[in-house]
């Protein structure tokens, strides 16, 4: 909301939020994000996104930034996210391939056998 409907402690809130970010606290941020009073306002959905991203919860982040912007089919991305488990390992693509590593084996090239076994 515009700062001319904010009162005093909605805005003594929202910095809460913001301090607790800036000193990278994101547990005790996340926290702040579900005082009733603001909540459900567009800013305090989209900081709490950002907590659940930055400790790890993606499924959970992509889940509300789906609620955020208002995608209708939240099962869809429940199902193809493991959305709802709330584990920093769990199931999920997303958080796999967030951090930009390869999954799966490493290759490994095979030593050529050095010895003459070939040709007579």
């Amino acid at each position: 909301p515009p700062s001319s409907i904010m009162n005093n402690e909605d805005h003594t809130r929202l910095n809460s939020i913001y301090a607790a970010l800036d000193s990278h606290n994101y547990n005790r941020a996340l926290k702040h994000t579900t005082n009733a009073s603001i909540a459900n306002w567009s800013i305090t959905r989209a900081l709490r996104a950002h907590c659940l991203e930055r400790l790890g919860l993606v499924p959970d982040c992509v889940a509300a930034l789906c609620d955020l912007v208002g995608y209708l089919d939240l099962g869809e991305i429940r199902q193809q996210f493991g959305v709802g488990g709330g584990s920093k390992s769990g199931g999920s693509v997303v958080a796999k391939t967030a951090t930009g590593k390869k999954g799966g084996k490493k290759r490994t090239k095979k030593k050529r056998d050095g010895g003459g076994g070939g040709g007579g």
